[in-house]
């Protein structure tokens, strides 16, 4: 596996393609919830669960890049 670059500001994940559709269902009907807002991106579809799941305070700090 090859060594993550410390200076990236944004990563690739690949998702089996069951998890995929089930994600892209999922971003569909939240933009049902939102009242037809065709804007909503799977960021936000990964973030909303993120924070059904842990709360929005709960939810754990994304790891700090460190610097020289």
């Amino acid at each position: 596996m090859r060594r993550a670059k410390k200076n990236v500001k944004t990563r690739n994940v690949v998702l089996k393609i069951e998890n995929y559709k089930w994600l892209e269902q999922y971003k569909v009907d939240l933009m049902k919830e939102r009242g037809g807002d065709a804007s909503v991106t799977f960021d936000d579809a990964v973030t909303t669960l993120l924070e059904k799941h842990y709360g929005k305070k709960q939810r754990p700090e994304r790891p700090t890049e460190e610097r020289p």
